[in-house]
């Protein structure tokens, strides 16, 4: 077979794979998702699963924020509520997550004028999740821009392959979430 025909089917085979396929590879840029995920590692994304399953708490979804595809942590899923202890001036620093409650003390740090501070309760929406990075110090995610529709997630990380080593590692409940049906 003529080279250039090789070509032009490895090619063809290539793009099928590619646009076909309900799998993709990324690479992680940044620190946000540490330490389960560092930058520079390769990860597949199930594309399906967004489709095919409800989101769950905990899952790894890559998503499209704003044009910028992210790979967060489901955090928040519709009707799920907790309290953030945002900034009286937006800018000034990232919101602490709270929980579903605040304590006395966050209460009474947000009384405080001098502190900056005010309580603000999160309700997430119907056809929405609330999305964080498990390094919040450096994660840009639903602490500022709020809850993320269910139409920006576009795929489950299932395995990444840390760098320096030839074998993917899953995460933490995709073999199980697999093989349960």
């Amino acid at each position: 077979m003529p080279a250039l025909v090789r070509f032009l089917l490895l090619l063809v085979l290539l793009v099928v794979v590619r646009f076909c396929s309900p799998y993709r590879f990324i690479l992680v840029s940044g620190d946000s998702m540490a330490p389960t995920l560092r930058s520079g590692q390769l990860c597949l994304v199930d594309q399906r699963a967004v489709n095919t399953n409800q989101p769950q708490r905990g899952d790894v979804v890559l998503a499209d924020l704003g044009g910028e595809l992210c790979v967060k942590r489901i955090l928040g899923l519709p009707g799920d509520s907790f309290w953030l202890l945002a900034p009286r001036h937006f800018g000034d620093f990232t919101p602490l997550l709270l929980g579903p409650e605040p304590t006395p003390t966050d209460r009474e740090m947000a009384a405080r004028p001098i502190c900056g501070l005010k309580l603000v309760r999160c309700v997430v929406p119907p056809e929405c999740v609330y999305l964080v990075g498990d390094n919040r110090s450096l994660s840009y995610d639903s602490r500022e821009l709020g809850p993320v529709p269910n139409q920006a997630l576009l795929g489950r990380v299932m395995a990444y392959r840390p760098p320096g080593r030839r074998t993917p590692e899953c995460l933490p409940g995709v073999v199980a979430s697999a093989s349960s049906g």
